[in-house]
Formats: C-alpha cells, structure tokens, sequence
C-alpha cells in the first residue's frame, strides 16, 4: 500500500489519476483563487479523525473511502466560495456528490476534524452549521425547514438515517439516535431518540 503526504506538489496529480481527468482542467483556475495549502490543512483534520497515529495517507483511503473523498471534495469547493468563485464551487461540489453519494453543500460551514462513517445518502444542506469533530453515518440529513438550519455543536455524533431539520440547535457532545426526526433543540449532552425526537439525558 502506498502512502503520500499531501502537499502543493501532489495535490493535483492526485485529482488527476485518482478522479479522472476533467476535474485535472480546473487546476488553472483553483489556482488562481485558492491557496492549496489552506484546502490541504482543513482536510487533514477530518482524515486524522480516522487515522490520528498516521502520518501519510493512504492511496486507498483517498480512493475507495466516501467520508474521506467527500470531506476532500467539500473543503476545496467551500474555499472557493469564500473567494467569491461560486461557480467553480458547485463544479467541485458536483463531483464529490457524484463520487460518493454524499451531499456537504459547500455553503454549509463545517468545522474541522468531521467523520462521514459509510455516508452513502448523508446531506449536509445548504447553510445549516456544524462544529468541529462531529461524526455522522449514513443517510443523515441536516437542513432546511420553513427557512431555517440546523446548527450542531461540537463533538456531536449523529446516527444512521437521523434527520435534524430547521432553526434548531444541537448542543456539544449530543448524541442523535438512528431514525431519529429532530425538530427542537437538543441540549448539551443529551440524547435525542425518536420521530418525533424524545429528549434523554446522557
């Protein structure tokens, strides 16, 4: 198994050989707007939430790991939104989602250190807010309900097919249980169980 530290040098061979070669034609304008190394940092804190004793990735972790490709894929598109290049950022955006099956919209603001665990069908909508090394699982949606997003604290893990909707908010060290439809505020460390969700302390 190979192994590579990701830096300016390496990004763009890797989007290339490992993502096929039309999204190896936006180079010239990502580069025109973002500082890689900032899109790199803001990567390696979600791909240390799987592995936080290693120091290099992995070829196979880059290429057949949906969490890790769609956080990458998120990372790059939100930078190029903050530089005002919206258009670029639904193009890498596109990709992620059609790679991985996982929706992070690039407007949402996500904090550092996220975990997609299998993730097929997981939206992070647009806007909704997310804190830093919260973890998610499969067909979880957080969005929009009569205009309002959901903002998640910290340290939050959110179990399978869970839905958080609307202008709720979701404390530090929640816990969101599978199947689960959450649509008040969750305190910190509580649990919500249920649909509608039901509010237990941890």
């Amino acid at each position: 198994m190979s192994a590579i530290i990701l830096d300016a040098t390496t990004f763009y061979p890797i989007i290339r050989d490992w993502y096929g070669k039309s999204i190896f034609t936006y180079q010239a304008e990502i580069e025109e707007v973002v500082a890689i190394e900032e899109v790199l940092a803001a990567f390696q804190s979600d791909w240390k939430r799987y592995y936080p004793s290693k120091e290099a990735i992995s070829t196979v972790e880059m290429l057949h790991y949906g969490g890790i490709i769609a956080c990458f894929f998120y990372r790059i598109s939100r930078h190029l939104l903050l530089k005002n290049r919206e258009d670029l950022a639904y193009s890498l955006s596109d990709i992620g989602r059609f790679l991985t099956g996982i929706e992070l919209f690039f407007s949402a603001e996500i904090g550092e250190g996220l975990r997609i665990n299998h993730g097929y069908g997981c939206v992070v909508g647009a806007r909704c807010k997310v804190g830093k090394n919260v973890t998610l699982h499969q067909g979880v949606t957080l969005g929009d309900k009569a205009g309002g997003r959901p903002v998640i604290g910290d340290n939050v893990m959110i179990y399978p097919n869970a839905v958080v909707i609307g202008a709720i908010s979701v404390g530090n060290k929640a816990i969101i249980g599978a199947n689960s439809v959450v649509m008040k505020n969750v305190h910190e460390n509580y649990m919500a169980v249920g649909a509608p969700a039901k509010l237990y302390a941890l």
